[in-house]
């Protein structure tokens, strides 16, 4: 009689709706315990449940051959060796998937595997002994819950056109890697797809969990990662102090990974980068925690434990290239071939002389400047030449200052080379426009910097301290004023000036009556036309209040009682040269 009720509730359901009542799926089950259902003749992805009467349909998940199955789980269980599961809908995980044997799941590019809402497990795929799963064209969500899938032993995990997303784990108690963790002596290989959007739940500037969060290729284990036209966001290659020979290693033969880093801790993970991109590759040192940002360059084999003085820079002076960091023995990465309009490229050479190319088949093994070659094109009437620009290295004290070409067209990257003298170190290095606007200058390295050129003449001015600090310059010789003292040490006395220099719209301006008369000149001032007089060396400058120099692009100003002008003026008008320096905020005027 129960078995009648039961069957005869299906009925009516079947009638109201697809779904099932749980208390009959109950009486169903008991029925028919084995839950493995086979697809009726045009059934397609419907499950038929033998029953008395009747039939009952309801949506399979997967299926194996003709056979379908209800979860994806109860698929996994049932298959056999080197099984086929082809989804036929979402899989909803609230258990880890166990996979014991040989299986390969078809998602065709739109079933998911997701995590439960109350799922409390840490893996929501995991792959055991020496199994191999493949997972292709599926979207595995972990849901924020769990670590989206692990491959443990001697396993084997094989991802084509597959995405791993949303695994997310604490971070605490050496727990990492919420994307794909394989570890032990599994291997990996991806073909395709993505591993993105997995992160910690405690987040931090730690190496482990910021270069963690998506594949972690663990100590011991090996992977391929072969990503045409897929996208890893973080790749961490694992070594430890217990992987000995058998430390982790990575292969990436395409597609694209914004950041790689390779762990040192005694022995030195393996990476190998064959093809594809690589927006940043961090290399740990050998003291823990640390790490040096390198050039990635295609056909090189990276090792864990790079001390940062064995990194070098490579710098492309004459062309628009960002320089290169290189660990020592490694080869530059060759780059595209410049533009640069008006001219044809004709190459990369040693020195600024053209006589040598340089060889990029060669290891780097010291800090190197590679120039390029340009040859100017002829213009036919009616065209218009490509414009050059000056490039003025003013004598510094203290050392001396070098750039890589003398004329340039905007837009060219020019490279500047200082050499500090015996007890000295480079101080700043500021680079101006004709109008004295300051040009943006980046440090590419111990004592080379880089700027690009504007559409202008500049002017390049090196620094210089002594190894403590101080001016490298002798007090004895010359004008020494600090931005914001009114102490002014002129010749070797020390003057005590009523106003103090300052810094106004980021331009360094000097009071002019007290670097006047330091020089042995006289200033004059007429109240009615607001106009100062410089009297110095026969030579008379005058210059009347807010109205512009306009050589300099600035016009002359009144603060505290006292006229100011730029320190350029100082150089060009008084006949001194002019040393600024950023780190002591220093100006020293020499003539």
């Amino acid at each position: 009689m129960k078995k009648q009720i039961a069957a005869g509730v299906l009925s009516l359901s079947m009638i109201l709706t697809p779904t099932i009542p749980a208390w009959a799926e109950e009486a169903l089950d008991a029925q028919n315990a084995s839950a493995v259902y086979t697809t009726g003749e045009g059934t397609g992805s419907e499950v038929t449940t033998p029953s008395e009467g009747e039939g009952t349909t309801t949506t399979a998940v997967a299926k194996i051959g003709d056979t379908a199955y209800k979860t994806l789980a109860q698929a996994v269980t049932a298959a056999a060796d080197d099984a086929v599961i082809d989804l036929k809908a979402d899989a909803v995980l609230d258990a880890t998937l166990d996979i014991t044997k040989n299986i390969t799941i078809n998602g065709a590019d739109q079933y998911k595997i997701t995590a439960a809402d109350s799922f409390s497990d840490t893996n929501l795929i995991q792959v055991s002994g020496n199994n191999v799963l493949k997972l292709n064209n599926v979207t595995v969500n972990a849901n924020k819950k769990c670590r989206a899938i692990l491959a443990k032993d001697t396993s084997r995990l094989e991802l084509t056109e597959a995405n791993i997303t949303g695994g997310c784990l604490s971070g605490e108690g050496g727990v990492f890697a919420p994307g794909v963790f394989a570890t032990n002596q599994a291997t990996f290989s991806m073909n395709g797809g993505s591993i993105t959007g997995n992160t910690l739940a405690n987040n931090s500037e730690d190496y482990y969990k910021k270069y963690s969060t998506d594949l972690w290729i663990g100590a011991n284990a090996n992977g391929t990662v072969n990503t045409i036209n897929g996208t890893v966001d973080n790749l961490f290659v694992n070594a430890n102090s217990y992987s000995a020979n058998n430390k982790g290693a990575c292969q990436i033969n395409g597609g694209k990974v914004t950041n790689v880093y390779v762990e040192y801790d005694q022995y030195g993970a393996d990476f190998t980068y064959t093809d594809g991109e690589i927006e940043n590759l961090y290399i740990s040192t050998p003291t823990s925690g640390e790490a040096v940002k390198v050039t990635p360059v295609k056909g090189t084999v990276y090792n864990g434990g790079v001390a940062e003085n064995q990194v070098y820079t490579v710098t492309f002076s004459g062309a628009t290239v960002e320089p290169q960091s290189i660990i020592e023995g490694k080869l530059a990465n060759k780059p595209a071939n410049p533009k640069k309009s008006g001219y044809t490229f004709k190459g990369w050479y040693t020195t600024e002389e053209y006589t040598t190319e340089f060889d990029f088949t060669k290891p780097i093994t010291a800090n190197t400047t590679v120039y390029a070659k340009w040859s100017k094109n002829s213009t036919s009437a009616g065209s218009v030449s490509q414009t050059d620009f000056t490039i003025t290295a003013d004598k510094a004290e203290g050392g001396s200052v070098s750039v890589s070409q003398k004329e340039a067209s905007a837009g060219t990257m020019i490279t500047v080379s200082v050499t500090p003298a015996e007890g000295n170190k480079a101080g700043t290095v500021t680079v101006t426009d004709k109008s004295g606007n300051k040009v943006a200058v980046a440090s590419v390295g111990t004592n080379k910097y880089t700027f690009t050129m504007p559409s202008s003449n500049v002017t390049v001015k090196a620094a210089f301290t002594k190894a403590d600090g101080s001016s490298a310059v002798d007090n004895k010789d010359a004008i020494v004023m600090r931005i914001g003292s009114k102490t002014v040490n002129a010749y070797g006395k020390t003057i005590t000036s009523d106003v103090a220099p300052l810094i106004v719209n980021d331009r360094t301006l000097v009071p002019i009556r007290i670097v006047t008369e330091t020089l042995g000149g006289t200033a004059n001032w007429n109240e009615a036309a607001q106009m100062v007089s410089l009297n110095i060396n026969g030579k008379t400058v005058t210059m009347q209040i807010g109205v512009v120099l306009e050589k300099y692009g600035v016009a002359p100003i009144i603060i505290d009682s006292r006229t100011y002008v730029p320190i350029r003026f100082v150089a060009e008008e008084l006949g001194a040269t002019v040393d600024w320096n950023e780190s002591t905020q220093e100006i020293t005027i020499t003539k």
